[in-house]
């Protein structure tokens, strides 16, 4: 009397590890874009105008905060090489540097886009979040934005946006589930292939 094959056997193993690697994406992906985009409240949006410095206030007590650079291009059509947008950024505060980089957009062919003779042109916001910051003092700060380079896009917007209070990014529980969905795809790769193998090997 042979023993009775249970249906579901292989299939457990394939279930548990896509389980495993669904609640880690979920873990990893959702804190990040939680403390980035979602945590906090947004006190102030200011439109950037490049060359002009743009005054705007923190205080101790709006920490931490996360400043948010957006510049939005309108998308070329056809085909092109890849066009750039970039601007040269720096917050001061009493002529002391708080933070220095650039923000813009960078448009490959891929993101191309057709449009009929009458359309609106297709528009593209592309954001930059800065470093979560503990404001150091309360004060009046400065964002200088210059354009590096020649821009090969069109801008039509570009915006600062503060959130106050924001959640910093647990590194330990992002890591943890980054780690977890890493584990979870190793094991539905290595399930599906197993449970494919022995498919094929009973068929034979």
């Amino acid at each position: 009397m042979y023993p009775r094959r249970q249906p579901f056997s292989g299939f457990l193993p394939i279930a548990i590890s896509l389980a495993i690697a669904i609640v880690g994406a979920a873990i990893g992906f959702g804190f990040l874009f939680q403390a980035a985009f979602a945590s906090g409240e947004e006190v102030a949006r200011y439109d950037v105008t490049p060359g002009e410095p743009l005054a705007f206030e923190l205080t101790r007590g709006m920490s931490p905060v996360a400043l948010e650079l957006a510049v939005e291009v309108v998308l070329p059509s056809g085909q092109f090489a890849t066009k750039y947008a970039i601007y040269d950024c720096a917050i001061t505060a009493d002529g002391s540097t708080v933070w220095a980089g650039q923000a813009g957009a960078i448009i490959n062919e891929d993101m191309s886009q057709s449009r009929g003779l009458f359309d609106e042109p297709h528009r593209y916001w592309a954001k930059r979040v800065l470093p979560v910051l503990d404001v150091p003092v309360s004060d009046i700060y400065e964002l200088t934005a210059i354009a590096n380079g020649e821009l090969d896009l069109e801008v039509t917007g570009f915006t600062l946006r503060i959130r106050r209070n924001v959640t910093r990014v647990n590194i330990p529980l992002v890591v943890s589930g980054f780690i977890a969905m890493t584990i979870g795809i190793l094991g539905l790769v290595l399930f599906g292939v197993r449970a494919v193998f022995k498919a094929t090997s009973a068929g034979s």
